[in-house]
């Protein structure tokens, strides 16, 4: 099963040490908003810096976790779709 082999790269590995230390519900908006940014523009990275930049205070105080949380959707998101990357980044955060 392809989403065992994912959960077991280093990003989410790493990715569980923020198991409860982040706010989840901030986290779910913020990956929600990329989805839909991603919808209109196409282009993973630009998503990932418009929704950010929208959450400066959330992102500066996660800095480690955020970048985390990018370079997954980064190299994710074309092979499984947005929408699995999200969710494996809730079942791992939360």
């Amino acid at each position: 099963m392809m989403a065992m082999s994912i959960l077991e790269d280093p990003e989410f590995v790493k990715l569980r040490q923020f198991k409860g230390k982040v706010n989840f519900n901030l986290v779910m908006q913020i990956l929600d908003e990329i989805e839909l940014d991603l919808r209109g523009s196409d282009n993973i990275k630009t998503s990932i810096i418009y929704v950010y930049s929208s959450h400066l205070d959330e992102i500066r105080k996660n800095k480690e976790f955020y970048d985390m949380i990018a370079e997954i959707l980064q190299r994710y998101y074309k092979k499984i779709g947005i929408e699995n990357v999200n969710q494996l980044i809730l079942t791992t955060i939360k």
